[in-house]
């Protein structure tokens, strides 16, 4: 029985990463590039999200940098908003879409430390957001942690946990 457990798994794990690999395939390969070190995927996320008002985001390069099933969570503690926010990938750019594209939004790393064991790596990220490049102070601060693993070709987005600065609690200047 046990034999047979361990062939299920390692035939989810398989197909599991077939399927992840044939979405990377269809995605166009002149980014191939912002997945080849956990630095350069999560740069990859801030050139995505970011956009000046109106202006069209490339969601295809987006989606690529993102296993299957990838999900995000964010922590706040606001006067508006207490708790944590959690989505999918799509319900992200679905909410960026509708909120942000009419207004603009630029999220800008400050500082990024990365923590990698072999295929595992740990991303801390402090960032800003702003409306505009332009505008003197942002909007909000925060800390990304994103979690990637390597399957051999190539690094993938797992999921990212954010926390956002509010009272009682600053980013730090330098990881």
């Amino acid at each position: 029985m046990q034999k047979n457990s361990l062939a299920l798994i390692a035939l989810f794990f398989i197909s599991s990463t077939f399927s992840a690999t044939a979405y990377a395939e269809q995605t166009d390969s002149s980014f191939s590039g912002d997945w080849q070190s956990p630095e350069a995927i999560v740069d990859a996320v801030y050139q995505t999200i970011s956009a000046g008002r109106n202006q069209e985001r490339d969601w295809q390069r987006f989606r690529a940098l993102f296993f299957d099933g990838a999900a995000f969570a964010m922590s706040m503690q606001t006067p508006q908003f207490s708790g944590i926010l959690e989505s999918d990938i799509e319900t992200m750019i679905d909410q960026t879409e509708s909120f942000y594209k009419p207004l603009g939004f630029y999220e800008i790393e400050l500082d990024k430390k990365v923590i990698r064991h072999h295929q595992l790596a740990s991303v801390y990220s402090t960032f800003e957001v702003k409306h505009d490049l332009q505008d003197e102070q942002p909007l909000m601060r925060g800390i990304n942690h994103f979690q990637l693993l390597h399957d051999g070709d190539r690094w993938w987005i797992i999921s990212n946990v954010s926390t956002l600065e509010g009272e009682g609690f600053s980013i730090p200047e330098k990881l």
